[in-house]
């Protein structure tokens, strides 16, 4: 058996302690605007338009640690690089050592061909270990919340009322429940608690993965007086082509939109059975079940970014486009709310019904 040398990622993560920052803008540039102000929340380096998906933890000179909307915590540097740059661990590690300018051997141990059976995860790939705790945390915050029937979960329905979904009858959704009391962590990083409607995510088989929680006021019926109240758990799976399921498709036609709020007001204007993707990234990957044969996607009608570009309805228009060459049978229609800086759930409230059917 031949050996090989690779590099020790002990060594390297406790050489990088205290230096990410510069470590970062040393190896790529797409963390620039993170790496001005940690633990603030800036544009996804990894997704074309959006706000707010990604943030640098407010340790990150020390650790590297990062979370992005769509993939979840990144846990170290080495990770957050892989997440931006989308090399490889080996690529990465290299990469780090080289920024560090450690002397040749300072930071390579010896290791044996084997080990290449076992490569490192990727991000959104869990270890077996992390996978149980991860489904663990997710039954248990399910198993305490009740279905939005029940007297405990007036306080959800309460929320959803706020947002000008009044006739829907929620006795009849399973990925749907409240929790009395979510724990999460507030701007200055200290653990609090605030009551919560929360969502199932299914993939495209069925298979739930992750849950999505929307965190509660309790001074108002609205959301609670965060900068970020929305908030995922960590998936068992990559969630790619999947979505918060409400309702069945009906006769070969199916809804989708970004937000729970304006699939759920698309419903309340239409009838019409309307999924939830949460985002932009994961609408573009959208995946309808096999009897759909008719797919309206309600885009968001965003205000331009920087560089010009409507990320909500590039989003739309990548997913019609995409299942126009998979599955050419299939009727896709994509409707934006005609105000700019609007989305459906803002027509609805504003009383334009009209507006859903005038496209």
């Amino acid at each position: 058996m031949n050996n090989t040398y690779a590099y020790d990622a002990t060594v390297i993560k406790d050489k990088a302690k205290g230096r990410w920052i510069e470590i970062f803008q040393s190896i790529t540039h797409k963390l620039d605007d993170a790496c001005k102000d940690p633990g603030k929340h800036v544009p996804d380096p990894t997704v074309t338009g959006g706000k707010d998906g990604f943030r640098l933890f407010k340790d990150a000179a020390d650790t590297g640690a990062a979370y992005a909307n769509k993939e979840g915590a990144l846990k170290d540097g080495f990770s957050t690089l892989m997440y931006v740059t989308n090399k490889s661990f080996k690529e990465i590690i290299v990469d780090v050592a080289e920024c560090l300018r450690l002397e040749k051997g300072e930071a390579k141990t010896q290791t044996r061909e084997v080990a290449k059976a076992n490569p490192k995860p990727k991000p959104w790939q869990p270890s077996p270990k992390e996978l149980v705790e991860r489904k663990s945390k997710l039954n248990n915050l399910w198993r305490q919340a009740a279905p939005l029937h029940k007297a405990q979960a007036r306080r959800a329905i309460k929320y959803l009322r706020s947002r000008g979904i009044k006739n829907k009858d929620f006795s009849s959704e399973k990925d749907f429940r409240f929790h009395p009391a979510i724990w999460y962590k507030n701007e200055a990083e200290n653990l609090c608690q605030a009551p919560g409607f929360i969502q199932k995510w299914r993939l495209p088989d069925g298979t739930p993965v992750n849950i999505h929680k929307i965190l509660l006021s309790n001074k108002t019926d609205g959301k609670a007086e965060l900068e970020k109240p929305k908030l995922q758990m960590k998936p068992t799976a990559k969630m790619t082509g999947g979505a918060i399921r409400i309702g069945e498709p009906a006769m070969g036609t199916l809804s989708v939109a970004t937000g729970v709020e304006t699939a759920l007001s698309v419903t309340e204007a239409t009838s019409q059975t309307c999924w939830s993707t949460l985002n932009d990234p994961l609408l573009r990957g959208f995946i309808p079940p096999q009897e759909v044969n008719h797919l309206t996607i309600w885009a968001d009608n965003d205000e331009p970014d920087a560089k010009g570009r409507r990320s909500g309805q590039e989003a739309a228009y990548a997913l019609r486009d995409r299942l126009s060459e998979e599955r050419p049978d299939m009727k896709v229609v994509v409707k934006i709310p005609p105000e700019e800086g609007t989305d459906w759930n803002d027509v609805l409230v504003k009383g334009d019904r009209n507006l859903f059917f005038s496209q």
